[in-house]
């Protein structure tokens, strides 16, 4: 899933990585899956996305889950 939204930002779907990236923040975070947390927390920052995973965080709830 983390792949796929790589896969969408280079077809130019923005929209379609962000939802990918928030799904999977969802999942990892539920579960702590530190290992994806940290590399959320890196794509944040490339992204230009503020606060790493509170931005992440951020854009979830923005989106309708937590």
């Amino acid at each position: 899933l983390f792949n796929m939204g790589h896969i969408h930002l280079q077809n130019e779907e923005v929209n379609e990585a962000v939802q990918a990236w928030v799904t999977v923040y969802q999942i990892a975070n539920r579960i702590n899956y530190a290992q994806v947390l940290q590399a959320l927390e890196g794509l944040a920052g490339q992204l230009g996305l503020p606060g790493g995973l509170a931005g992440w965080a951020a854009l979830a709830q923005r989106m309708g889950g937590a």
